[in-house]
């Protein structure tokens, strides 16, 4: 019984795209003197998109940290697998796209230094030369893995 619920948990977690991770972390001093970093476990403050430490994130009514593809007002997201939203040119699932500042997915053109990609309806760089990524992700079953 035990391990059919905690299976249908996991499914719903997997299905639903979001993870639970620390909300914030900070440096404790001990008492000799050294410092190490303390993850603060919990729920965020609040729901939908927030920005932490300079970093946004999308936060599910449950309080998770949604992972994964998110289509919002007409826009593509993506958001890693520690929930952050990416932006720049990132490799998902062996396909590059390129992501704005603003975390929205970019079609048309997208430049990177002197080099100008074409970019396909679906946000993917079309063609076989594509730019160098700072990230590289691979989604399995739902959940982000990151690669590099």
């Amino acid at each position: 019984m035990k391990r059919r619920l905690a299976a249908a948990i996991l499914t719903a977690t997997v299905t639903a795209g979001a993870v639970t991770l620390p909300a914030a972390a900070e440096w404790d001093r001990g008492e000799q003197d050294t410092t190490a970093c303390v993850e603060t476990v919990g729920t965020p403050q609040g729901t939908g998109w927030q920005q932490i430490g300079g970093v946004w994130y999308l936060i599910t009514k449950e309080g998770n940290y949604y992972q994964g593809w998110h289509r919002e007002k007409g826009q593509w997201y993506f958001l890693n697998n520690r929930g952050a939203m990416v932006t720049g040119w990132v490799e998902i699932d062996g396909r590059v796209y390129c992501f704005g500042a603003d975390g929205v997915m970019m079609t048309g053109t997208a430049c990177s230094g002197d080099q100008c990609y074409q970019l396909g309806l679906d946000g993917a760089v079309v063609g076989e030369e594509v730019p160098a990524v700072s990230q590289i992700y691979i989604t399995i079953a739902g959940i982000v893995r990151a690669v590099a």
